[in-house]
């Protein structure tokens, strides 16, 4: 990931303006107050991975507050999701309050009012959505802000690790690993955010979120079946992807009727990125 701001040869006194600015820019825009200026230290660092933004900062203490004046100025197309990498935060949106450790990791909205309390030595990854494809696969996503998802839950812990490693290979990766990536991150948290709303009492539209996203994952497991049994000739990739697509698009449209569109889109991109690149 790519640098794009460090305290680390700036003045003392100017450091935590500096960051301010930078944070605000390439997060959302917010109040902060940190608990020391003379010896407040950040490093901000910001990648993308298709469609998907990635933030990664650490910093020294300081508090955060995103409020109604904020708002205005924020992107209501997205939807972040902050997964801590080492220290603690301490994070409140709709009432709701979650402290998230190393490994944890949970949604946050900024279209709705936040506030964050960052200790010291806390390192936190942060990925910006696009909110229609996460909500393609999980629904609203009003009830699901600010819960802490824990990686002693098994989708949960996959779902880190995953997290946990994109900073590791975003800006290196080819354009069809990264569509196929973004799409596996948009899935595992889809499943942790829709297998955390199991116990949280009665809502319909939970249910509904994990059956859309078994849907999901079962018609792409379909995909691939199909693919495979084609009989595929090793013919050229071109060869191949002219040939084989309008059918295989045609009889996977016939089993995703029902599909939101952009899950479905979502597919089709995978399918096209097989055939054309692995000429299978």
């Amino acid at each position: 990931m790519k640098t794009i701001f460090s305290t680390t040869d700036v003045h003392a006194r100017e450091r935590f303006d500096y960051w301010h600015d930078v944070a605000c820019k390439n997060l959302v825009e917010h109040d902060s107050n940190p608990g020391c200026r003379q010896t407040f230290q950040a490093e901000l660092q910001s990648e993308g991975l298709a469609d998907l933004g990635l933030v990664l900062f650490e910093n020294s203490p300081m508090t955060v507050s995103h409020t109604a004046r904020h708002m205005a100025h924020a992107s209501t197309d997205e939807l972040f999701v902050c997964r801590q990498i080492a220290g603690v935060l301490a994070l409140e949106q709709d009432n709701r309050e979650v402290v998230l450790e190393s490994g944890d990791f949970t949604l946050l909205d900024p279209r709705v009012p936040y506030a964050g309390k960052f200790a010291e030595g806390s390192r936190l990854l942060v990925l910006k959505f696009p909110r229609r494809l996460l909500e393609a696969r999980v629904g609203k996503t009003q009830l699901m802000t600010a819960r802490c998802m824990k990686p002693s839950e098994a989708e949960n812990s996959l779902t880190s690790a995953f997290l946990a490693m994109l900073p590791r290979h975003t800006g290196r990766l080819g354009q069809a690993a990264e569509e196929i990536a973004k799409d596996q991150v948009l899935d595992l948290v889809a499943v942790s955010l829709a297998k955390g709303m199991e116990g949280s009492g009665p809502r319909i539209s939970s249910a509904r979120s994990l059956a859309l996203v078994r849907l999901r994952a079962a018609s792409n497991r379909d995909l691939s079946i199909r693919l495979s049994t084609q009989g595929l000739s090793p013919a050229p990739q071109e060869s191949v992807y002219d040939t084989q697509m309008p059918r295989l698009l045609k009889r996977a449209r016939q089993s995703c009727v029902s599909f939101q569109r952009d899950a479905f889109h979502a597919a089709e991109r995978r399918l096209k990125i097989r055939c054309k690149y692995t000429g299978q």
